[in-house]
């Protein structure tokens, strides 16, 4: 199991999910108690994301392709949405990590 050291706080990878992003927004669905923040990669984009609560769509949001990383608060990862552009839908690997 993966762990990190952030702002002198001993994390590890609580959980991990494969989120299919598809024609509907969606969002993360396993985030743990205690979260502290999130990490993903896209695999298979493009998508468009947002992290403050506002619906994407194709063509409204923040574009990610396929190999983009990116790190979230816990408060940005409990609101994230994403929707697929185009028509293949994409997958988001991400690793929830909280407090060792």
């Amino acid at each position: 199991m993966r762990s990190i050291q952030a702002h002198q706080r001993a994390l590890r990878a609580a959980v991990y999910e494969e989120l299919t992003v598809g024609a509907a927004a969606v969002g993360f669905q396993q985030l743990p108690a205690g979260l502290i923040k999130t990490e993903f990669i896209v695999r298979s984009g493009p998508v468009m994301l947002t992290a403050d609560g506002s619906t994407p769509t194709s063509g409204f949001g923040e574009d990610a392709f396929d190999g983009d990383r990116f790190e979230l608060s816990a408060h940005e990862a409990s609101r994230l949405l994403a929707i697929r552009q185009g028509v293949t839908n994409g997958v988001l690997k991400a690793h929830h990590f909280v407090a060792v």
